[in-house]
């Protein structure tokens, strides 16, 4: 049955990939502060040379962003008219935003050049360094003479991520032998950055891209001792939360539609211009990505619902390298919606469709069904293979299953912003969903009002979606829908009940949901979790050992941790790392149970281990036991109880010298892993 949605996704993309500008009326107050100074880049943050499609990466991962293409598309425009422009339209503050802490350096210091330009103001070629250059490969390998070297490494970053990056043999490595530094006789000051390829078709190659630059930057900001960090966290951990988006969405609907016994959807996705013989071009995801468009889109649906293309068994009139299908006008009254979603240039909007359908090809109006016209590429951004692509899968499932199943296509690309954009300021989120989704004729029922969205809520989803793939595994082993995250780090925290009857009521069932859902912490058996039971130094590390994703360590220094035990990986992961240093310089006394000091300076530990350590600190004369503490764990317990990981007990006592529970040991747990993510 037709349904009239007049549905028309067009951003008025200023900014290419990182800023999406549009004219908002009445949203929340989120505009751009013009610089009109340049910004002191912190040479502490992991730095990443990337271009166009590859630049949104670093970003969503809390690099900085050091060289790149051009973020606005000037063509025809004076500097000034382009800030004038930008003035007048509000500037959606995702990597850059005033509502962060911590905006990037570089698109901060690339909107004072054109301040500048503007104003007549000095440009500084150490503020920011602009790509000319039209593809990713001309940043890789056009030479810049002033630099003498490819644009890429003009900053000499701390990683190259880029078309170029193959570290056998790509474009960067002759690059980088030719520099002077690498062409000397000293060996001290040679620049040998890390190559981090981006060779990507499909949104699950970039899936595997982020995680690879993600694991480059991780591994930087450990090997410097502190000297490096990402503003945002640990890096893995939001490469891992950007795969749990991807497919924890596909799982979630799949898991819907199966509980509620609904049919999945039948899809056609076509080019909306007739081919001249009564026929459309339709896609799948096997189309070549020189039609990124359709294809994106094609992916975004394909575990969800039923290609047409598929279900009708329409031939291949192309090749087995470039396959091409066709659909009639009636074969396209088959499908329970349609996505015009065609290449780039092939726009129309729904009404044009149904009219051509209706007036050339005589199909009866009520048998034309749903229809979104769109163009993904006007909605994520210019570049289709680029990780803000992503945000499709939520928005999409929306359109389809939002009457059936009530998934909103607006809180999932609330979350994407949120947690991929790191648009934390609420006003900020409001204003650019408000602006982006301006023009589009939403599902009935939804809008862009966001005082119902809840980030928990949406995390849930993935979480369920995660425990549906659990349970179907096998059925998507060696696919590319298998899950390569950890899946105790990042999304998923507790969102459902245990069956742990010994703490219905205790005072601690939420985290230790949390660190069990995890799979942190287990019962005692499949109905106890004994909550007030003792933990042993070794169970500790072995919990913290799991939460970092259980990596290798050479074999410790206590002569009372034998590799036969089930705790030696554990603990000499721990030693290795400055995370325990032991009750003697060659024992750890393994079985002895953690005390409530011994927990906060294990801790306060794994977080300088993660770089994560801050100034905030705890008063501890306001407890009235703070004299039995030990001199070694003072600077950790102020850290703890400034941070909230550690709180008083009874009679305003913070009980160092107490045995820790393991209800404690899970509060204080997921207290730590709140701060860590």
């Amino acid at each position: 049955m037709f349904k009239k949605k007049e549905y028309l996704i067009s951003l008025l993309v200023v900014l290419t990939l990182i800023f999406f500008m549009a004219s908002v009326a009445g949203a929340a107050d989120a505009t751009w502060t013009h610089p009109t100074s340049p910004m002191v880049v912190d040479k502490s943050v992991v730095t990443v040379a990337a271009h166009r499609a590859a630049q949104t990466a670093p970003e969503f991962l809390g690099a900085n962003l050091v060289t790149s293409a051009k973020l606005v598309d000037s063509t025809g425009k004076t500097a000034a008219e382009v800030f004038e422009l930008a003035k007048t339209k509000p500037m959606l503050g995702v990597f850059g935003s005033s509502a962060n802490a911590n905006p990037d350096p570089y698109i901060y210091n690339y909107f004072y050049n054109t301040y500048a330009a503007a104003y007549g103001k000095t440009l500084s070629a150490d503020h920011v360094y602009d790509t000319a250059t039209g593809n990713p490969f001309q940043a890789d390998t056009t030479i810049v003479p002033e630099y003498g070297t490819s644009i890429s490494l003009v900053r000499r970053p701390d990683i190259l991520f880029g078309t170029g990056a193959a570290a056998d043999g790509g474009t960067y490595v002759e690059l980088i032998a030719d520099l002077p530094e690498n062409k000397d006789d000293d060996p001290n000051n040679d620049y040998n950055p890390r190559l981090v390829a981006y060779q990507i078709t499909t949104t699950y190659d970039m899936i595997s891209a982020l995680q690879n630059l993600a694991m480059e930057m991780q591994e930087i900001i450990v090997e410097s001792n502190g000297k490096k960090t990402a503003r945002y966290g640990d890096p893995t951990i939001i490469a891992g939360n950007y795969e749990k988006y991807i497919k924890g969405i596909q799982f979630y609907i799949l898991s819907q539609l199966e509980s509620k016994g609904i049919q999945k959807k039948t899809v056609a996705i076509i080019d909306p211009k007739d081919l001249g013989d009564g026929t459309f071009t339709a896609f799948n995801s096997n189309v070549p990505s020189g039609t990124a468009g359709s294809t994106r889109a094609a992916e975004y649906v394909e575990t969800t619902t039923t290609n047409i293309i598929e279900k009708l068994n329409i031939k291949n009139v192309g090749t087995a390298e470039t396959p091409a299908y066709k659909l009639t006008a009636q074969e396209l009254t088959k499908a329970d919606v349609i996505f015009i979603s065609g290449t780039q240039g092939a726009v129309m909007t729904e009404d044009e469709f149904v009219t051509m359908l209706v007036d050339t090809y005589k199909i009866n109006k009520d048998d034309i069904p749903t229809i979104y016209a769109t163009n993904p590429n006007a909605v994520y951004g210019i570049i289709m293979n680029s990780t803000e692509n992503a945000l499709g899968f939520g928005v999409y499932q929306g359109f389809i299953y939002f009457d059936d199943l009530g998934f909103n296509p607006i809180h999932a690309a609330a979350f994407f912003y949120e947690n991929f954009y790191h648009l934390t300021d609420a006003n900020a989120l409001q204003s650019a969903i408000s602006a982006n989704f301006q023009n589009a004729s939403l599902p009935d029922k939804v809008t862009t009002d966001l005082s119902n969205y809840s980030s928990k809520d949406f995390e849930a989803k993935l979480a369920e979606g995660m425990k549906y793939y659990e349970k179907h595994a096998d059925k998507y082993a060696g696919t590319k829908l298998e899950w390569n995250v950890d899946w105790i780090r990042g999304f998923g925290a507790a969102t459902t009940d245990s069956s742990f009857v010994d703490i219905a009521n205790h005072w601690a069932k939420d985290s230790i949901d949390a660190v069990v859902l995890r799979k942190l912490l287990n019962g005692v058996s499949d109905t106890r979790f004994a909550p007030e039971e003792k933990t042993s130094r070794a169970m500790l590390v072995t919990v913290l050992h799991r939460y970092d994703g259980m990596q290798k360590a050479e074999s410790s220094k206590f002569t009372d941790v034998s590799p036969d035990t089930w705790y030696f990986d554990a603990v000499s992961w721990a030693a290795a790392n400055g995370i325990v240093k032991g009750t003697t310089k060659s024992t750890f006394a393994p079985t002895n149970d953690v005390t409530r000091e011994q927990l906060a300076t294990i801790l306060y530990q794994y977080a300088q281990y993660k770089n994560i350590v801050n100034d905030i600190s705890g008063d501890l004369s306001d407890f009235s036991d703070n004299a039995s503490m030990s001199a070694y764990a003072v600077d950790a317990m102020k850290w703890a109880v400034g941070n909230g990981i550690v709180t008083g007990k009874y009679d305003n006592c913070i009980d160092p010298q107490g045995i820790a529970t393991r209800a404690e040991v899970a509060v204080m747990l997921q207290r730590l892993i709140d701060l860590v993510e």
